[in-house]
């Protein structure tokens, strides 16, 4: 799905027919995605993130910046 330029890959714990909700949360301010993303990643990061979420030793969500 592509909307505004942004493409969504995947999701966990969203199912795709609550994306335009959640992005019109976002278009009014209702909801800031800068407020969860704890840390920009590597691409060869990510498992070790995902280990860690899986372990509940994360806050926030890492995004990742880096291919």
């Amino acid at each position: 799905m592509v909307t505004n330029e942004l493409d969504f890959r995947g999701s966990l714990g969203m199912p795709p027919a609550q994306y335009p909700e959640m992005l019109e949360m976002v278009e009014t301010g209702k909801l800031d995605p800068e407020a969860i993303v704890s840390e920009t990643i590597a691409l060869e990061d990510t498992q070790d993130r995902l280990d860690a979420m899986t372990e509940y030793r994360t806050h926030g969500f890492p995004v990742i910046a880096e291919f």
